[in-house]
């Protein structure tokens, strides 16, 4: 387990390393930089380009990158270019807001998913099966966007009612918190929870049908332990791969909602760097971003050996 465990971890790092690299070469190309923002209505070149030596924004990839990285190996993301202010701090600021979005976004994916896709197996062929089968469908086919519209729109135009707003971190504020947080994450959750309500009936029908099963049935085992205890185990590896998609789209996908819930989180402020070209913000939340997911991946890695030990070698 140990070596296995290394393996991932070292593959893990790797990626990370990679990821950087892509991420600032990509960066580069964009049009434009953070000096046009910040001498808006200045015309003059000597002052914009006094500003770019200033920023470093002048320096060659290689240079520029070495001066970033070596910067991150001591916990440093930077300053923001048009700010000023410490990257790391923006980036403590926000993520906690986009982490508790998706945190219980996938909360409630799991807690949608799992008892409509073990009961559609086990009634596999039945009216309840169709039905929860309907709903699985529903939920990966509607934009969750268009329905977040919806919400914000109808009821003001019909009823005057409108979702809380007014973000305030749960430490602040618990009751505002959740008031605000809520119905986005249940509607991110109830989108996402259609694809883990199919690979769960899928995986969960076809470990019914092995003979295992039918030893255990022949037992007299009770269904609810065949099930639970049994089956559901062994249905669970690639169901752990679809969760774990659902946090790395829920950690970079939530921008959407955030925009029109009005939630400061990670995603407003990538799309507000990418905006005034802050590299060094785009950068730290990208890194971020990715060491997470990352984080998650090498857990996902980890669970399968714990869920099947053939893995482990």
């Amino acid at each position: 387990m140990g070596a296995y465990i290394y393996r991932r971890l070292l593959g893990s790092l790797l990626g990370l390393f990679l990821t950087t690299i892509v991420v600032f070469a990509l960066l580069r190309f964009l049009p434009g930089d953070v000096v046009t923002h910040l001498l808006y209505g200045n015309n003059d070149p000597a002052a914009a380009e006094a500003l770019r030596d200033k920023l470093g924004l002048n320096k060659s990839f290689l240079e520029a990158y070495i001066s970033w990285f070596s910067g991150l190996l001591q916990g440093d993301l930077g300053e923001s270019l048009f700010y000023g202010d410490s990257v790391s701090s923006i980036v403590k600021e926000r993520l906690p807001v986009t982490l508790e979005l998706t945190l219980i976004a996938l909360f409630v994916s799991i807690l949608v998913a799992f008892p409509i896709g073990i009961i559609s197996a086990v009634t596999q062929g039945s009216i309840t099966d169709y039905l929860f089968r309907g709903f699985a469908i529903l939920f990966v086919s509607v934009p969750f966007f268009w329905v977040a519209l919806l919400i914000v729109v109808v009821p003001a135009r019909m009823i005057g009612w409108s979702p809380p707003v007014g973000f305030k971190y749960i430490w602040d504020d618990p009751v505002q918190n959740i008031s605000v947080l809520i119905i986005p994450a249940v509607l991110l959750g109830i989108s996402l929870s259609g694809r883990t309500i199919r690979m769960l009936r899928t995986q969960m029908l076809e470990v019914l049908r092995l003979d295992y099963v039918r030893t255990a049935r022949a037992k007299g085992l009770k269904e609810r332990t065949i099930v639970i205890r049994h089956a559901l185990r062994n249905a669970l590896i690639p169901v752990v791969t679809i969760i774990g998609l659902e946090f790395a789209f829920l950690m970079g996908g939530t921008i959407i909602v955030e925009a029109i819930f009005g939630i400061p989180g990670m995603g407003l402020l990538v799309f507000d760097a990418l905006n005034l070209r802050d590299y060094n913000v785009v950068m730290g939340a990208l890194v971020v971003f990715a060491a997470i997911l990352i984080a998650v991946n090498f857990v996902v890695d980890i669970s399968y050996g714990f869920l099947n030990p053939r893995l482990r070698t």
